[in-house]
């Protein structure tokens, strides 16, 4: 099964495989991985892409909220790692999947040292975050804790020669980023993080052809994209 055929799956557009794993770690990886393969066909000249791109973070969206407990007035009662709630894509979106349930492809990733040192700082500074924000659900914020801590041993694995996929941990990141963000009783602490390391991050990995890994974080950030 290729990343978009998983997510016709998780988002019930196609029936479920036997023993299917709809755990936050793989829906966000083979996400991510859907969204690369769109981006090699847009990098190849596909034509006629551009609604299919434009749909990308309204699945992102559905696909951070299948992980939350709705409390009807538009605020979450609950963060889980397991899926929660099926949340229904509508006929564009499930058509933007079914267009590259063909295609898989991976990009590598290479980040130099000021990259890697700027990476570093970012999640210093997601780290202070939330630690201040002691709004958030007790679950959310330790989840949050688990992915930086996640990132960071990406980081010094990678400085020590082994090959690891950072795309992947950061892509879940930003994903729980963003839901902190929208859920917070202290916005000030989010504004700071941005305004303090995240757009210098961001223009550092862009620098090194890795947009992909920004898809969900345009969203944290309020970037164009």
């Amino acid at each position: 099964m290729n990343p978009a055929e998983y997510m016709l799956q998780f988002f019930k557009i196609e029936e479920r495989d036997d023993g299917f794993d709809d755990g936050i770690s793989t829906s966000f990886s083979r996400m991510h991985d859907a969204e690369t393969c769109l981006d090699n066909l847009i990098k190849m000249n596909v034509r006629r892409l551009g609604t299919t791109k434009s749909v990308m973070p309204q699945i992102w969206q559905k696909l951070w909220e299948s992980y939350t407990n709705s409390s009807g007035t538009g605020y979450w009662a609950g963060f889980s790692t397991s899926q929660q709630r099926d949340i229904p894509l509508d006929a564009a979106e499930a058509q933007a999947l079914e267009i590259i349930a063909d295609k898989s492809p991976s990009l590598p990733i290479s980040i130099a040292e000021e990259e890697r040192k700027t990476i570093s700082e970012f999640l210093d500074e997601a780290l202070k975050a939330v630690r201040e924000d002691d709004s958030l659900p007790t679950s959310l914020r330790v989840y949050v804790l688990d992915l930086i801590s996640e990132a960071r041993r990406n980081l010094d694995e990678y400085a020590a020669g082994k090959e690891f996929d950072l795309k992947v941990s950061l892509q879940a990141l930003f994903g729980v980023l963003y839901m902190a963000e929208s859920q917070t009783g202290k916005p000030t602490v989010w504004e700071n993080l941005k305004s303090k390391i995240a757009k210098p991050f961001i223009s550092a990995l862009l620098s090194e052809g890795a947009r992909q890994l920004v898809a969900s974080g345009a969203s944290f950030l309020q970037l164009p994209g």
